[in-house]
């Protein structure tokens, strides 16, 4: 728990805050004014649920007079289509200043989804639903469909495999390839005119290299309620992430436009349709009419042949320009710290150079690892949320260090810690909720059946072995979520590390606030008998065993009597001594189980094809770290947890020879059940539906309660936090919090060192906080404005942030009155040194990240998740963390990438 030095009564809180507030109304008074909170989404992509954003747009399908009229195609009254869609109208939430996030579609005036039989197979999506997908071309253009990105979902978990038969229903399989067969080519055309073959891949043919569906934003199928209306979000790709795409490069010649196009498929096919030419031979066989329903929708979306592409509806899709640059000649401003702020740094950095003529270059780093360059003078700003305290350097004797130093400390930013989800089944999308801190240690600790990797899960008990996911658990049902119908159950978490940031530590102290949650993480069963994953519990804990498995001969160990080996395990400290996750300070999501899979492995064969798997797969492969939040709520919108839990016979291995472990692709879009720890920013960007949390219940009598983030309960929270020793840094603690309050609130820092640093660099600094705190605290989806997930700043933060400028310039004025020390190494923060070094020898972050705005250039502003995240752990789990150590440099993208593809134009 944390201690601190100000007492937290309410009554206390209370009467300081509406001093504190009342002085600070004084100063806001001269700066920018008070800015209306702007709320949070408590569903996905609220933003679409309250309205869209500025740009949202609506489209008739049908006598559209609005400003996407001229793209759309003629209507033609006698089509067998007509009277399915005459009515239809989507509304798009956001159409400009997108970037690599989720947009809301709306419909209505539709008709239900509906089931259908398919050669003795039933459907899912019979007719009546929808199909969209992202293209760059000439919405005029004859050949606009050539590019499109559509039929990722033709390619299986083998790059040599159609995956139709993973959809249920032939049908459904038949709408998700491009279209064609032997001898009729769709292609792909990329935006830098290389054009791709849709012909089934055999002998001859080339694997099609652009996209699959671990990579494509297509929506290959989105129901339709039976009242006509529903809704479905897509992934917009800017040239980062899909340069065949280029959306959003600025340097193409016809701008930074590409297209939402929707097929909406009804109930009818052209009575002279040749399903020869719609669908050609594909893996099930080739269909005719016999044996289909008419009213299925068989064949491919973009296939001329098919009728269907004429039905399409276009709306235009504005990027903000990729790797925006700033003049030649700025200074350059190093800041580096929490990727809570990496939301709000994408967005401010867009108007920074123009604004305020400085490149501030920031590098998402773990929050202890920020701390640490600032203490070593690798950095001169970092962003944190706890201050900077010798209990914040765990086994380093700093505190002469520290109390030499002049750090000032501003708020910048308030957002939280959340759990995203998606979960599809046969009731349709869930966008609601709960979990306890109770569940959320079962799934932190791999103690359900399927968070564990093992093929062998006999060190779970008896009745976790009986779950396969938490929808099976009654402590599931007891939090008021409703029974479900995913037909596998599976369920996937995930996670960022395996470095840790502070707003973790923040959600193992709420887990460990709660009184049921933290005798579950102490080795007690649940009221149903289920008890942790040994792996997690304390090294040394009479239940820290597991039964020892024989992995050669595939079985688990015996002695003589029958009785079955156990071997120790448990959580360990660097030095040994036992760890726990019930009452230490932990800001990591360890991966402790050590079980594998598969038990039985054989022997490599040679220079051919190892059809039989010769390696086993790990934690770190069944569900791999993921860099950052952001990244986190990426994958689990995508439903992909990057895991390599597939066996590909044909897969050159490290050992220089045939067969490893691949990618099992996304989740089928029929069945979806993931999660991921996020923050509230990169949830709202990517549309996830966040959990209602339990308040932490000190003793089992206390009522059961659950709150969302919200404005106001963000905002309840904000109100309730106290001073970190002693500090003037503030934040929540779980255990402490008022039932209104949401206990993963969390208010990051701008920490700046004024000891020693060049003046010309406080000054910037001061330019750029006092910017942020006012004219960036303006919320809207717009260049330069806070992004939803984000609450602003209230009047007593922005007097702070103020008075942490005003001390930055006064210690500026002071330090260039002052004459230079000879021996005193200059603060980081300043341009780079010509040898490529940030001016006092440190390497420059590079922005190799997906994250990055740009190409890496001394004039380009840059957010980057960079290799320095992995400099540390500032939490120990022995073994655990260190699994995925090595994998964080090889996830990082290549910003250039998208500009080194140039785009071809258009033409008239």
């Amino acid at each position: 728990m944390e201690t601190n030095t100000v007492s937290r009564t309410p009554s206390f809180r209370n009467r300081v805050r509406r001093v504190r507030v009342a002085s600070a109304s004084i100063v806001v008074a001269s700066l920018a004014g008070l800015i209306a909170l702007q709320p949070l989404s408590a569903a996905p992509s609220a933003s679409a649920a309250d309205g869209g954003t500025a740009s949202e747009m609506t489209v008739k399908w049908n006598g559209d007079a609005g400003p996407a009229a001229q793209f759309q195609p003629e209507r033609d009254s006698s089509s067998v289509h007509f009277e399915d869609f005459k009515n239809l109208e989507l509304t798009v939430s956001q159409t400009k200043d997108l970037g690599d996030q989720t947009v809301r579609v709306s419909v209505k005036n539709f008709a239900g989804t509906e089931r259908a039989s398919v050669l003795n197979e039933t459907s899912d999506f019979g007719y009546n639903y929808l199909q969209a997908m992202q293209c760059w071309g000439n919405p005029n253009d004859p050949a606009f469909y050539e590019t499109c990105q559509w039929g990722g979902w033709s390619v299986g978990a083998w790059p040599r495999t159609p995956a139709y038969s993973e959809m249920p229903g032939k049908a459904g399989g038949a709408t998700l390839w491009r279209g064609g067969s032997f001898d009729l080519d769709v292609p792909f055309r990329s935006a830098q005119d290389n054009l791709f073959s849709s012909i089934p891949i055999g002998d001859g043919n080339p694997l099609q290299p652009m996209f699959d569906s671990n990579t494509s934003n297509e929506v290959s199928v989105a129901r339709v309620g039976q009242d006509g209306s529903g809704w479905f979000d897509i992934e917009t790709q800017s040239s980062a992430a899909a340069p065949q795409l280029d959306c959003g490069n600025p340097e193409r010649a016809d701008g930074t436009r590409c297209w939402l196009v929707v097929v909406p498929r009804g109930s009818h096919r052209d009575p002279d349709l040749r399903l020869a030419d719609c669908v050609g031979s594909i893996v099930g066989g080739s269909y005719d009419r016999a044996g289909i329903d008419p009213r299925v929708q068989v064949g491919s979306p973009i296939n001329p042949s098919c009728g269907f592409w004429d039905n399409r509806i276009v709306v235009p899709l504005d990027f903000s320009p990729v790797g925006t640059r700033c003049e030649a000649g700025e200074e350059e401003r190093r800041v580096v710290g929490s990727p809570l702020l990496v939301g709000a740094m994408s967005s401010w950095q867009r108007v920074l150079c123009p604004t305020l003529g400085t490149t501030y270059t920031f590098s998402a780093n773990p929050d202890g690892v920020a701390r640490e360059q600032l203490v070593s003078g690798q950095a001169g700003l970092a962003f944190t949320s706890r201050p900077l305290t010798p209990e914040e350097f765990p086994g380093e004797d700093i505190s002469e260090q520290l109390d030499s130093m002049r750090i000032v400390y501003a708020p910048l930013a308030v957002s939280g810690l959340t759990v995203g989800m998606q979960l599809i089944d046969g009731f349709g999308r869930r966008d609601t909720y709960s979990l306890t801190p109770r569940i959320m240690a079962k799934m932190l600790t791999q103690s359900y059946a399927d968070l564990s990797p093992g093929e062998d899960l006999s060190h779970l008990s008896t009745v976790a072995r009986s779950y396969i996911s938490m929808l099976d658990d009654p402590d599931f049902a007891l939090a008021g979520n409703p029974p479900s119908g995913v037909s596998t159950r599976a369920f996937r978490l995930v996670v960022s590390g395996p470095a840790g940031v502070d707003a973790n530590r923040l959600l193992w102290q709420w887990i460990q606030a709660d009184v049921d949650a933290r005798a579950f993480l102490n080795g007690q069963a649940d009221p149903w008998g289920m008890t942790v994953n040994p792996y997690y519990l304390p090294k040394g804990h009479p239940d820290a065993k597991v039964p020892d498995i024989d992995y050669e001969a595939a079985v688990v160990k015996t002695d003589p009597s029958g009785e079955v080996i156990y071997r120790p395990v448990g959580l360990a400290h660097e030095d040994g001594s036992p760890q726990s996750l019930a009452t230490e300070a932990i800001d990591t999501f360890p991966k402790a189980d050590e079980s594998l899979r598969p038990l039985k492995v054989y022997p490599s064969v040679g220079g051919v094809a190892n059809v039989n798997p010769t390696s086993r797969a790990d934690s770190q492969q069944w569900s791999p770290y993921q860099d950052t939040p952001e990244r986190v709520a990426r994958q689990v919108f995508r439903a992909d947890t990057g895991s390599a839990t597939v066996w590909d016979p044909y897969k050159a291995n490290p050992r220089g020879d045939s067969g490893d472990w691949v990618s099992g692709g996304r989740m089928l879009p029929t069945g979806r059940f993931i999660a991921g720890v996020t923050d509230t920013a990169s949830a709202d960007l990517f549309g996830l539906v966040l959990a209602r949390l339990q308040v932490p219940r000190a003793s089992e009598s206390d009522p059961v309660v659950f709150v969302e983030p919200s404005d106001e309960s963000l905002s309840h929270a904000r109100d309730e936090a106290a001073p970190l020793s002693g500090t003037v840094v503030r934040q929540v603690d779980p255990a402490s919090l008022s039932a209104e309050a949401y206990p993963l609130t969390v208010t990051t820092y701008a920490a700046v060192r004024l000891d020693g640093a060049d003046p010309a660099i406080l000054r910037d600094y001061a330019k750029f906080i006092e910017w942020a705190t006012t004219a960036g605290q303006e919320p809207g989806s717009g260049p330069g404005q806070l992004p939803r997930g984000y609450l602003p700043l209230d009047a007593e933060q922005t007097a702070e942030a103020h008075e942490a400028v005003l001390e930055l310039r006064a210690a500026a004025d002071s330090e260039a009155a002052r004459p230079p020390v000879a021996d005193s190494p200059p603060l980081a923060g300043g341009s780079g040194g010509a040898d490529g070094t940030s001016g006092n020898g440190a390497p420059l972050s590079m922005a190799d990240s997906p994250l990055s705005l740009g190409p890496v250039s001394p004039n380009t502003p840059v957010v980057s998740v960079t290799p320095e995240a992995t400099a540390q752990a500032t939490a120990s789990v022995t073994g655990a963390v260190a699994l995925g150590g090595s994998l964080i440099a090889g996830v990082f993208g290549l910003a250039v990438a998208p500009l080194l593809l140039r785009r071809r134009s258009l033409g008239p």
